[in-house]
């Protein structure tokens, strides 16, 4: 069951779920930014299932199936990639880790460059993806 914002239109796992109504252009994200970013987040969403949603907010770019599993804040130099999965991973490439609850752990790693975006990186956001699907 979901819930549609009346104001904005975005789709909740929850009635009434608190949310930023600000919707803004993915372009806008992007603007004054190297061009390789942009080409890895297609990267990013070309390595997601098909039935994901995708909202820009101010702040991040929103990933969600039923519920947000990931966001993508776009910094500089890098994408700032986070994900939600049951654990925290023991990897060099995970920039933070932030526990939520005894069941969700917060995951982050920053994306440079295209290749950056591998079949590790893919396959941690199919796990998170899998977690709310």
């Amino acid at each position: 069951m979901t819930w549609n914002c009346p104001r904005c239109g975005r789709a909740f796992a929850r009635a009434g779920q608190w949310h930023s109504c600000a919707i803004v252009d993915v372009d806008r994200h992007f603007a004054g930014r190297p061009a390789e970013l942009r080409d890895a987040y297609q990267a990013i969403l070309g390595g997601l299932a098909d039935d994901v949603r995708v909202a820009s907010v101010k702040t991040a770019i929103h990933v969600a199936a039923k519920s947000v599993f990931a966001s993508i804040t776009v910094r500089r130099d890098h994408l700032r990639v986070g994900f939600l999965l049951d654990r925290a991973l023991d990897s060099q490439r995970v920039t933070r880790t932030e526990r939520l609850s005894r069941r969700v752990v917060a995951n982050g790693v920053d994306v440079h460059h295209p290749y950056d975006v591998d079949d590790e990186l893919l396959g941690w956001l199919a796990e998170a993806y899998a977690r709310v699907a």
